[in-house]
């Protein structure tokens, strides 16, 4: 018997539970979007409590409200879909979209396509939990994009993913499709010249200048030497602890050097550099171009039959 969890707080119930609890939310979801959420019936907080038992009333009311949001945009949003890891990874795609694809922009103006990421819970651990619960209500009837970073979760969650029997259908029927983040030119330079694919994030496309006002604001970090050499010389024993030594032999220039190879953001920063590279774009309409790839990916999935 297949079982879903709602979320992490959540005991697993049967897709017959679930379905009776989506039915419940569903009879009241419209006048619970023109009232205030504490005003939800003792009813409904009462039946929750057999799915929260450790939680109090006000937590149920709370998880009534996510899960409201939950299932009207993934579960049963009857649109196009791409998934991302987190809220600022939504606004870069979005804004990405907006200036590289304006007609793949309408579509998203027009409610034909959606950008879902979620605000409580984010990170590619959480997304196979919202594709799979997509999946049983919408089957093969819209598509679906998940877009992550390449680092150790995001390989974990592919390789997880592509085993599943349920995705592996819909990919063959091109109706799913799970990417990475595709790579910048720039950054497509570094991996060719690199003897193992470095990790990276969306931040990764973000024009190389920038990140060197990221790092005059300490908004990034550098990943341990180890790794870093392991990227250049595939080395298994470090009895040399300098990497400039190693970042040197890659002929990089100084920016890249100084403050973009072997770095990453900081995960507590990420609003930060989104709300900054928001306003360097204002006054640089090129800005945005890293992303090209990515876009234009997005785009080759949703209009190919």
């Amino acid at each position: 018997m297949d079982y879903i969890k709602i979320n992490e707080n959540s005991r697993p119930i049967t897709k017959l539970e679930f379905n009776e609890f989506k039915n419940e939310i569903n009879q009241r979801i419209d006048q619970i979007n023109n009232t205030m959420i504490s005003q939800i019936d003792q009813h409904m907080t009462k039946y929750l409590k057999n799915f929260f038992p450790k939680k109090n009333d006000q937590e149920i009311i709370n998880e009534i409200s996510k899960y409201i949001d939950y299932l009207k945009n993934v579960c049963i949003q009857p649109v196009d879909m791409i998934i991302v890891e987190g809220i600022t990874d939504k606004k870069y795609i979005e804004t990405a979209i907006d200036r590289l694809k304006p007609n793949l922009s309408d579509r998203i103006h027009n409610n034909e396509l959606a950008i879902y990421a979620n605000m409580y819970n984010g990170g590619v651990a959480n997304i196979n939990q919202y594709l799979y619960n997509r999946i049983i209500y919408n089957k093969n009837r819209f598509k679906t994009m998940v877009l992550y970073d390449y680092d150790i979760a995001g390989i974990e969650f592919k390789h997880k993913a592509i085993n599943t029997v349920e995705y592996s259908e819909l990919i063959k029927q091109k109706k799913l499709k799970l990417s990475y983040i595709a790579p910048s030119d720039d950054l497509l330079k570094i991996i060719e010249i690199c003897k193992d694919k470095p990790y990276y994030s969306i931040e990764n496309l973000l024009p190389i200048e920038f990140w060197k006002e990221l790092k005059k604001k300490n908004l990034i970090e550098k990943y341990n030497i180890e790794y870093i050499i392991n990227l250049i010389d595939k080395r298994t024993i470090f009895d040399d602890f300098n990497s400039n030594d190693y970042i040197n032999k890659l002929n990089l220039d100084n920016i890249t050097k100084d403050c973009y190879f072997g770095y990453k953001p900081k995960d507590d920063k990420k609003n930060t550099i989104l709300n900054l590279a928001l306003d360097e774009a204002k006054n640089n309409d090129k800005f945005f171009n890293g992303f090209q790839n990515t876009v234009n990916e997005i785009y080759d999935f949703f209009n190919n039959n």
